[in-house]
C-alpha cells in the first residue's frame, strides 16, 4: 500500500482539537481518475483499520473537469496550482467523512 504521500499530525483547533490525522495522498502533474482512486482506495483501508484517514490528490492540473467533479464527490481534499479545494472554509465536511 504505497502512497506518495502521508502525512501524520495533530489537530490543533477547532472542533477536532487533540485528535490524530493522517492524510493519504497521491501526486501527479496530471491528476488523473486513477489518482483519485488510489487516494480513496488508500484512505479505506486505513479508516478500515481504525485510523482516520483524508484522501487528498495534488498537481498542476486537471485531466478533465468530469475527474475534479468526481474527486469532490467522493470528498477528496484537491490541490490544485496551490489551490485548496474544497477551500478551507469549508475542511470540516471532507475532514469528518475520513473519520472513522
Amino acid at each position: 500500500m504505497a502512497a506518495d504521500l502521508l502525512w501524520m499530525g495533530t489537530i490543533k483547533k477547532g472542533e477536532y482539537a487533540g485528535e490524530v490525522i493522517v492524510f493519504v495522498g497521491e501526486n501527479s502533474w496530471t491528476i488523473g481518475l486513477d489518482d483519485v482512486e488510489r487516494a480513496a482506495k488508500k484512505a479505506e483501508i486505513l479508516k478500515r483499520a481504525k485510523v482516520w484517514a483524508v484522501p487528498f490528490v495534488g498537481g498542476s492540473g486537471w485531466a478533465s473537469s468530469e475527474v475534479r467533479e468526481e474527486a469532490l464527490e467522493r470528498k477528496i481534499l484537491c490541490i490544485v496550482d496551490s489551490k485548496v479545494e474544497p477551500s478551507r472554509d469549508n475542511w470540516e465536511q471532507p475532514l469528518a467523512f475520513g473519520k472513522p
